[in-house]
């Protein structure tokens, strides 16, 4: 029980109570083909199907689960909840001007099942990540590709985790520690804090 409280028969139980206020809702499940599910600019769910979907937020704090397949997770702003891309090759892109993706701001697995992200949008996009945020991503390798163009940027916190800078190599930049690899596409600004 809580300090100071009598005991009794209840000292030391606890409930756990599952939840919520059940605003976010789902605005249409994906199905087995390749299906292009849009959301709001409210609070949705998204729920991606068998096929290679495109699920696409329009700034709320979303939830997002792929599903099997290679889906492409489309965000329009750096609000998000959760995203969950599933089995396959899964994308996040952001689509638009000046948003900022800062992962370790969110909540510790918040993303996962992504093996790529795509920072090209519409101007320039930053990506903000720490090993944590690598180790957590993929649900199949150690890989995250990061795609982009000139303006877009990379923000790696890599301090004393033992990454190594491997040079550029194909057209992307290599930064490992052994386990885990960051790749990023030349045209794609890189700032590591080693």
């Amino acid at each position: 029980g809580a300090y100071g409280a009598p005991g009794g028969d209840d000292v030391g139980r606890a409930y756990v109570v599952f939840g919520g206020d059940f605003s976010a809702r789902v605005v249409q499940p994906g199905t087995d083909g390749d299906d292009e599910i849009l959301g709001t600019a409210g609070v949705d769910t998204l729920l991606g199907g068998r096929g290679d979907d495109i699920l696409r937020g329009l700034g709320g704090a979303d939830v997002v689960y792929g599903g099997p397949g290679d889906d492409a997770i489309v965000l329009t702003g750096p609000a998000l909840f959760r995203i969950d891309g599933g089995t396959g090759q899964d994308v996040v892109m952001l689509d638009g001007a000046g948003i900022a993706l800062d992962l370790p701001a969110f909540l510790e697995l918040a993303v996962v099942g992504v093996e790529a992200v795509d920072l090209t949008g519409t101007g320039d996009n930053s990506l903000f990540l720490e090993p944590r945020d690598l180790r957590a991503l993929s649900k199949t390798s150690n890989l995250l590709l990061v795609l982009g163009d000139d303006g877009d940027e990379v923000v790696a916190d890599f301090s004393d985790a033992g990454f190594v800078d491997l040079g550029s190599n194909n057209g992307f930049h290599d930064w490992s520690d052994g386990v885990l690899t960051l790749s990023v596409a030349d045209e794609v600004g890189l700032f590591v804090e080693p």
